[in-house]
């Protein structure tokens, strides 16, 4: 009470006025739109089999792996780097940070669950995921690690006990996609049209535009292009829901499988190469048509196995 507790008081009511001023003047100017290359069917298949090639070193094919699960888990390079791995599951409990007002940034578990679903027959990409996890999570200098892809020596035979970066892990998975494969083969178009018509993609320039962004958007995109209900989208990812912690029941696993089941089907929706928004409250996401009115029950398995890609 008094002078003191009067001018705090005052303190108060002063930052929060500006907190407010500031939050409205936010929310007149332009918000920024950063966009990936959703990658095309062909790259996402090429990955998973080099997950399992034998040409290549356990740390090669452990990062090609994580990718895959990105993939799967609509997760993003970050999330994956902020998480804890355990020996047992193959989904992580990570922490995700979203911005809620210009002042204010909330930080929540997340856990990314990934289905076990291949489009390569004979690649199960998580085995190799979970392998090394468990090596690595009884090997000195590895025990406590809190992220999950660590820096490789200059020979890519062994891990060393540092996270690795994000620019580090997308130039080695580059590297060995390109060559594995013929550069210059074409794989499908991308959404530039020259004399009316869509430009040729290649493997040099799929593999290019694959960014850490890109594993993340994969299935939100492809899922709104095969009309598969909103409200089964919103599991992926978790973005959309601000207590994430709250919303991981069998529930929310079960509606994750059933988006995939739903969607990888429809395979020619993603022959073409487009840049679509990293942000998946974007409306790109939300105003594509009207809901599928067929969907894969959480007991059928989809024939996902077609021509794989040519690996050298």
């Amino acid at each position: 009470s008094g002078p003191a507790g009067t001018l705090s008081s005052g303190n108060e009511t002063l930052v929060a006025k500006k907190e407010a001023t500031m939050d409205k003047l936010a929310t007149t100017g332009l918000k920024p739109s950063n966009r990936a290359s959703s990658p095309i069917l062909e790259l996402v298949r090429l990955i998973e089999a080099l997950t399992i090639s034998e040409s290549l070193t356990v740390p090669q094919r452990f990062y090609l792996s994580c990718y895959s699960f990105g993939i799967a888990a609509t997760a993003r390079m970050n999330d994956l780097q902020h998480t804890a791995p355990t020996a047992e599951t193959v989904e992580l409990n990570g922490l995700q940070t979203k911005s809620i007002s210009i002042t204010k940034i909330r930080k929540f578990p997340v856990n990314h669950v990934a289905p076990k679903i291949a489009f390569e027959k004979e690649s199960k990409w998580w085995e190799i995921y979970i392998n090394v996890i468990k090596e690595l999570k009884t090997t000195p200098g590895f025990v406590d690690m809190d992220y999950l892809i660590p820096v490789v020596s200059p020979d890519h035979f062994e891990f060393l006990p540092f996270p690795a970066t994000n620019v580090v892990i997308m130039k080695i998975i580059r590297q060995l996609l390109l060559r594995a494969v013929d550069p210059e083969e074409v794989w499908g178009t991308m959404e530039i049209y020259t004399d009316g018509n869509p430009t040729v993609l290649t493997a040099r320039r799929a593999i290019k535009n694959l960014t850490a962004s890109a594993m993340r958007v994969f299935m939100p995109d492809w899922s709104a292009r095969a009309l598969v209900p909103q409200e089964l989208r919103r599991a992926l990812g978790n973005w959309a829901i601000a207590e994430t912690s709250e919303t991981y029941t069998r529930e929310h696993r079960a509606k994750v499988l059933r988006v995939w089941k739903a969607t990888v089907s429809q395979e020619h929706l993603m022959k073409n190469l487009t840049e679509v928004p990293e942000d998946l409250d974007d409306s790109h996401y939300w105003t594509a048509g009207q809901p599928a009115t067929c969907l894969a029950t959480d007991h059928g398995e989809p024939d996902v196995h077609a021509i794989s890609p040519k690996v050298k």
